[in-house]
């Protein structure tokens, strides 16, 4: 049979930069050494991310051109812990209450929803090797409250105070521990879904496309992707 999808494009740029002016780290809430660790690809590109000794939603977030309603978009970071064991997603409208946050526990490779606000999602951890879990949170929001902001938090317990605004814990950081984080796997986005690859500048020119290519340009054949998990 047929697997008929939609087209899924990379929206969010500058994903494996987290230094870069295009994330905004909260002011005195977080530090961002670059490259410093060895990424799930093999190369030495991950980030450090260590919340600061100071009482805040420690967070690196980014403004996005707002999502559609009623399509389901994919929201994927490669986590390690380092010193925490809690890593938190959170796509929001507007830095309000409205939007949805998962915790992602990094020992689990579980991910529990701290909020939704009606928007459908799900949220998933897998385990990448050595250390690394990708954590995917997958939503669809409603046409009045598009999401325009992403944000990546830590937490150092499976409990903790959210701020209302960002969606992220609120604690005291100690100015060592925190997570170490890497971008997208833009390469695996065509082992298991139908994206917008390669394929589709046959048929135009005009795209952003996944740097890979999944096999097919418009229609997918069942059974030919990997399992989410």
């Amino acid at each position: 049979g047929l697997l008929i999808e939609e087209q899924r494009t990379n929206s969010l740029l500058r994903s494996q930069e987290f230094d870069n002016a295009s994330w905004n780290s909260a002011t005195s809430a977080v530090t961002i050494a670059a490259d410093v660790a060895t990424a799930p690809d093999g190369t030495n590109t991950a980030d450090k991310f260590t919340p600061t000794a100071v009482s805040s939603a420690h967070k690196v977030y980014r403004q996005i051109t707002p999502t559609a309603a009623s399509t389901a978009y994919a929201y994927s970071v490669f986590v390690k812990a380092n010193g925490y064991n809690y890593a938190v997603l959170s796509a929001l409208y507007s830095f309000s209450s409205t939007g949805v946050s998962f915790l992602f526990d990094l020992n689990a490779k579980t991910a529990t929803v701290l909020s939704s606000a009606g928007w459908t999602a799900s949220g998933y951890a897998r385990d990448a090797g050595n250390g690394w879990v990708q954590c995917v949170m997958v939503f669809t929001n409603p046409a009045s409250n598009p999401a325009d902001y992403f944000v990546i938090g830590a937490s150092p317990t499976a409990a903790p105070s959210v701020d209302a605004a960002s969606r992220t814990p609120t604690y005291t950081g100690d100015g060592t521990s925190g997570l170490y984080i890497w971008g997208d796997s833009l390469k695996e986005a065509c082992d298991h879904a139908n994206i917008a690859d390669l394929t589709l500048l046959k048929l135009s020119k005009n795209w952003r496309t996944f740097p890979c290519t999944d096999r097919s340009a418009l229609v997918d054949v069942a059974g030919i992707r990997k399992p989410n998990r």
